[in-house]
Formats: structure tokens, C-alpha cells, sequence
């Protein structure tokens, strides 16, 4: 072989040999173990790191390409570093990891959907949970649930967030206890300044067609900076990145520990021009703070219109600093900063909004007053936003204002834990109030007393259990047990104590739900089926009466149509439950005597849940009349039918005192569940 066949030869080798080291190189970029760390998926990592190497090989055969090969080369080893760096963080340091709370949307950013974090700090500790749609709920609520319509949204930033206080103890939170048959919608988010919340609104909270929208703004951020800025690209590298999020989040957020009070002064700046073009509390102001305020008045005005759209009401409510509430805090900023108080207005803000306000006839609370007046401490010491008293200072002067507005509820809240309560059903003599709610993921039974405090719990397990219904004497318990989506619950019943737990459907085949007891104390009735041929068909439910010292069952409806919900009469004589007729439910009526039965109501919508009245002249139902449930009244002596509730949520399980005054039911109102009560008309 002569030299000249020799040198190509070499060259060959050589340029396999450098393609394959910067294949193998490439493949260390492209790690597909880290690809898979990041994505948890297999086949991304395979297609990431296949992609990412014949990219690079394709461009370094061509020779025209070979410096886009460097270039890209490069970029792939930058990239892989911080990729690696991400991993690392993630799976190595996860407790230096910061939580990504946002998502970034057109104009405005909002919570990402199911959210939970624990927020610790030396002032607080909370839970913060989100809900499929990214809105917070409690920490007993079901995350899945989610909301179409609203009768109020509040808008808001960080104080109507309410990050540094529990769920329940957010004043949206206070004001839906106070009117808790309104559905209240809290949909405030960290930073956000009236512009953003403009753009939140046109563009995605006036689909919840609330007919009050409640804007709640600040007396310092919101009247700086008006103009919403732009999603940066260090925004986004910090919602995708927990790497970004850790480098940049001392850089763009202080230590509050670090400003020269160790809290946040805002809007007091330490130099003279910082409050002449940002501080709406000093009476100087250069163009910038001019701009600034006139872009303010104008978002007020097309929040206005926008709110008008859609033939909603806007209620705009204004929360003081600390300075204007604390004279101690505005002593302390004008000593440290050298501020001459003669330069500040101290009602600037106020003054502002509220003859804005009245210019365009938009309802305005100002918090300054009843702030100044309320008594304990408002705000963190050194966090800027409202503690648990402050939130409850400021749904009391919102509330009394829209009460003003709107007239007061008829509606009372009995629920204190925001687990889903159901089914309340009073004791014979009122004095007790059975009910089911859910505790670590499934539905548990729960005993209170007639105000529904002093909650105690009765079973403890991983079972479903619902719809309880207590003896004459109190003593027992008889509910429906297993998950009504398996279509096999059997009916229980059992002492209060837990003890003799007796399983009534007791044959493999037979199953049921929905039980209750008869004024004697000695009969049930509730709703039977069978396991039929193929598996997993069913006969339709009948309604049976069971005696209990006999065992002796009694087939009251046939196997003809679906029947549910039976209740006794209070004389025990008839039974109303509801069947199914033409695709949608009706109230019947049984005589146990005469075996006949009679049709109460023939609507073109389902009723449901009937209930005696203590006299047996009224059987109080849910109905689905207007699209959701709501609670009526049928006189089973003349057959008229009074409507006691018209909301936007839905009111169903009633139970009536014993003495007919009050009826106690459940109802879900937007993201809650809970237990209601109300006077009954007399």
C-alpha cells in the first residue's frame, strides 16, 4: 500500500473517530437519565436525546454547517447545564426547591391549578390550596370541584390572596359566613396591581357573571406603577425553572429583614425623589406620579364600563397602611427617611377614590376608619398584610356596607369545618343534629347539638358512610354504607357508641340506601335493589319497609320505575318518596293502609329530598325549578307550593325542627359545601 493510499485512510479513521466522540459528547448533554429525571417520562428522554444527536451529527456532515455545528454544540452545553443544575436542585436539595405558584397568562398571572404548599414564616404558618381552576380553597375541600358562576368576584393582590392566613380565615371567607348564600369568589393574586386585574377581568373573570364585582385596592402599590408591564423573560425562566427561581428570587425580592426598618415601608422611599414620583401620600409629584394617577382613574373607569357590561354592580374597597392607621409606623418612616410631615397628605388616596367614585356613582368603602377605630393588631409586624383581626375588621365593614346595599341575609351558616358537610338531620326533640362530612377522604358520620356545635365524630375508617338518620330515642343510628358510584351500599344500623353494628341488607345480592326510621321507632324504609344476570346489571331501586323486631319486609313500590328517599309520615301512616317518571323524578305518596298511591307533583324538573313538617301538613323538597336546586314547600292540604330559596348554588337535604320553625340543610354554593339553617315561614 503506497502513502498516498495510506493518508486517506488515516483521514477516515480520524473523522469517525471525531464523529463518534462528538456523538457520544452530544449524548452527554443530552442526558436522557437526567431528560427523564425532568420530564418523567421515557419516551421523552428517548426523544429528546435521539433528537438532540442527530441534530448535531446531521449539521457536522455537511460542511457548510460545520460552524452552525459549533454553535449549537455550545448552546446544547449551556442548556445542559442548567438542566443538570435543575435535576440536582430538584431531586437532591428539594427543600431549597421554591415552589412555582404561578402560570402566566395574557396580561395578568394567576395561581397555578392544585396547589399545596405550607407557607412558614417566624409571624405565621398556613396551608395554601388551589383548586383545579387555580382558585385557594380549604384545606377539607375537594381540590376537583370546580366553579361556573359566582354572585361575587373580589379582585384583589396580595391581601385579598391572604397568603399568611388560613383559608377560613380570609375576610371573603368571613363575608360568605356572613352571607352564605351568595357564592363568593376570591380571586386575589400577589403583585397584582388595578391593571392586571382589569386585564384578569375582560378577559376571564366576567365568565363567572357576577352580578357585585368587589375590587379591593391598596393605599400605595396600586397607585404606582399603574401601567401592567409585560411578562419578562426572566418571568417565564422563573415559572418554568425552580434553578431561575432560586438565583433570581434574592436578586428581585428583598429580605424584608434587609430594608431599613427590617419591614416594607411602601409607598415611603428613603431619597426625596423616590416619593416625588412614587409616594401618592406626598403632596409633591413629579410627571411620572402624575401619569401614574391619571392611568389609575382611567383603569377605574374601564373597570366600571366592564363591570356595567354584564349588568353587575362594582363595589371598589380601599385598605389604609399601616402608617395612615398606626401613628407610631408613620413616626418611624418620617424619622428614618427624613421626611417632613408638612410634605405628606395622609388621606391623599381616599380623597381621591372617593371623589372619583362619586363622580361615577361607583360604591366605595374606605377601610380607614373602622381600622382606625378596631382595636388589636391588623397588620404583621414585619409583613405588611392583614392578620386574622385584620381580615375580620375589614368583611365586617364590607359586610355592613353591602348589607346597606343588599338588605341582610335569610340565610345562617351552622357549618365550622369546611369539610363537605351533608344530610343534617334534626333528633326527635331537636336537641341533636346527625350529619355526614368528610375526613381523610372519605365521608365519615358526625353528631352535634342542636345550635350544630360540639361536633363529635362516630366512625372511623375508610368506608363511605351517609345519609344518617337517628332513632326516636337517639340511641341508634341507621345510614347508608360504601360508594354509591359501585352501586352495591348496604344499609347499617348501629348504637352511637359504635356497638352492634348490624348490616340490614345482608344478602350478597341485595344492597341499599338512603334509610330512615319510622315515628315508632320499629319500622325503616329505604330503597332495595338486586345484583342481577349478566354482573354488573341491576334491578331498579323499590322502596321497601323493613320492621325491625320482625325482620318482616314489605315491598312498597314495584320494579316498574326508580324509586328513592322514602320518609315516614309523622303519624306514621304514609310513606313519600320520590320516582322516577319520563326521565325525571316526582313526589308519590303511600298508604300504608290502603296500599294506594298518589302522585303529589307532575313538573317538567326533578324534585327530590322530601321532608315532613313536625304537623304533617307540609313536606318541605328540593327542586330543580331554575337549572340548579333549590328548597320549596308543598301544603298537603290545598296542594300549593311555596318557594323558600332563589340562589345561584344549590339547597338540598332539609330536616325541620321539631317545633317547625327553623329548617337546617345543606347546600354548595361555588366551592363550598356546608350546612345551612333558616326561619321557616309561620
Amino acid at each position: 500500500m503506497t502513502d498516498a493510499e495510506i493518508v486517506p485512510s488515516r483521514i477516515e479513521r480520524s473523522s469517525i473517530h471525531k464523529t463518534i466522540v462528538l456523538g457520544l459528547a452530544t449524548l452527554m448533554a443530552a442526558n436522557p437519565v437526567i431528560v427523564f429525571l425532568l420530564t418523567k417520562s421515557f419516551l421523552a428522554s428517548i426523544l429528546v436525546s435521539s433528537a438532540a444527536v442527530a441534530l448535531i451529527l446531521v449539521t457536522h456532515s455537511w460542511p457548510r454547517l460545520k460552524m452552525l455545528t459549533v454553535y449549537l454544540f455550545n448552546f446544547m452545553c449551556l442548556l445542559s447545564i442548567l438542566v443538570h443544575a435543575e435535576v440536582i436542585l430538584r431531586h437532591a436539595y428539594p427543600e431549597s426547591v421554591i415552589p412555582n405558584l404561578y402560570t402566566i397568562e395574557d396580561g395578568y398571572y394567576f395561581n397555578r391549578p392544585m396547589l399545596e404548599e405550607r407557607f412558614r414564616d417566624k409571624e405565621y404558618s398556613t396551608t395554601y390550596k388551589t383548586n383545579s381552576q387555580g382558585f385557594r380553597i380549604a384545606d377539607g375541600q375537594d381540590p376537583g370541584r370546580r366553579i361556573d358562576r359566582t354572585d361575587w368576584l373580589v379582585l384583589g393582590d396580595s391581601f385579598t390572596q391572604g397568603a399568611q392566613v388560613q383559608f377560613e380565615e380570609l375576610y371573603t371567607s368571613f363575608l360568605n359566613a356572613r352571607f352564605p348564600d351568595k357564592i363568593v369568589l376570591n380571586a386575589g393574586i400577589s403583585g397584582l396591581g388595578i391593571g392586571h386585574e382589569f386585564n384578569y377581568f375582560i378577559k376571564d373573570g366576567f365568565r363567572y357573571k357576577p352580578d357585585l364585582v368587589i375590587l379591593q385596592l391598596c393605599s400605595f402599590n396600586d397607585f404606582m406603577n399603574v401601567v401592567p408591564q409585560g411578562v419578562s423573560f426572566t418571568d417565564r425562566l422563573m415559572v418554568d425553572w425552580a434553578i431561575m427561581r432560586l438565583i433570581l428570587s434574592g436578586i428581585r425580592y428583598q429580605d424584608p429583614r434587609e430594608l431599613p426598618l427590617g419591614r416594607w415601608t411602601e409607598p415611603f422611599r428613603p431619597d426625596h425623589q423616590g416619593n416625588v414620583d412614587s409616594n401618592v401620600f406626598y403632596k409633591e409629584a413629579s410627571s411620572r406620579k402624575q401619569d401614574d394617577i391619571a392611568a389609575f382613574g382611567k383603569y377605574v373607569q374601564l373597570f366600571d364600563k366592564a363591570v356595567k357590561s354584564i349588568g353587575a354592580e362594582l363595589l371598589i374597597v380601599l385598605i389604609p397602611t399601616r402608617e395612615q392607621v398606626y401613628r407610631h409606623c408613620l413616626e418611624e418612616v418620617i424619622s428614618e427617611f427624613s421626611i417632613d410631615e408638612n410634605a405628606l397628605d395622609m388621606s391623599s388616596p381616599n380623597n381621591l377614590l372617593s371623589e372619583l367614585t362619586g363622580k361615577l356613582g361607583i360604591h366605595f368603602v374606605d377601610a380607614l376608619p373602622a381600622f382606625s377605630k378596631a382595636r388589636g393588631n391588623m397588620f404583621f409586624e414585619f409583613d405588611e398584610h392583614l392578620t386574622l383581626r385584620g381580615h375580620e375588621v375589614l368583611s365586617e365593614t364590607i359586610g355592613d356596607f353591602i348589607e346597606t346595599i343588599r338588605g341582610k341575609p335569610a340565610v345562617r351558616m351552622m357549618t365550622k369545618v369546611l369539610s363537605g358537610d351533608r344530610y343534617p338531620m334534626y333528633s326527635a326533640d331537636g336537641s341533636m343534629i346527625s350529619y355526614q362530612s368528610l375526613r381523610d377522604g372519605n365521608m365519615e358520620l358526625f353528631l352535634a347539638d342542636g345550635n350544630f356545635e360540639n361536633g363529635k365524630r362516630l366512625t372511623f375508617n375508610n368506608i363511605d358512610e351517609t345519609h344518617p338518620s337517628l332513632s326516636l330515642d337517639a340511641s341508634k343510628i341507621l345510614f347508608t354504607e360504601g360508594s354509591a358510584e359501585s352501586l352495591e351500599t348496604e344499609v347499617v344500623l348501629m348504637n352511637l357508641d359504635g356497638t352492634e353494628k348490624q348490616t340490614i341488607t345482608d344478602n350478597d345480592s341485595e344492597f341499599g340506601a338512603i334509610p330512615t326510621f319510622s315515628p315508632s321507632n320499629n319500622q325503616i324504609a329505604y330503597a332495595l335493589w338486586h345484583a342481577e344476570d349478566p354482573p354488573g346489571d341491576y334491578s331498579l331501586p323499590q322502596i321497601v319497609v323493613r320492621d325491625l323486631n320482625s325482620s318482616r319486609v314489605t315491598v312498597v313500590t314495584d320494579g316498574q320505575r326508580e324509586n328513592w328517599r322514602p320518609v315516614f309520615s309523622p303519624g306514621g301512616g304514609e310513606l313519600v318518596y320520590i320516582s322516577r317518571i319520563d326521565d325525571q323524578f316526582d313526589l308519590f305518596a303511600y298508604d300504608l293502609s290502603t296500599k294506594a298511591e298518589r302522585r303529589l307533583t307532575n313538573t317538567p324538573f326533578d324534585e327530590w329530598d322530601p321532608q315532613f313538617s313536625p304537623n304533617g301538613f307540609q313536606l318541605v323538597y328540593a327542586a330543580q325549578a331554575d337549572g340548579n336546586w333549590d328548597l320549596f314547600v308543598l301544603d298537603l292540604r290545598d296542594s300549593s307550593v311555596t318557594r323558600l330559596t332563589r340562589t345561584t348554588g344549590d339547597e338540598w337535604d332539609p330536616s325541620v325542627s321539631p317545633d317547625g320553625k327553623t329548617l337546617i340543610f345543606a347546600g354548595s354554593f361555588g366551592l363550598l359545601e356546608a350546612v345551612y339553617s333558616m326561619d321557616l315561614p309561620q
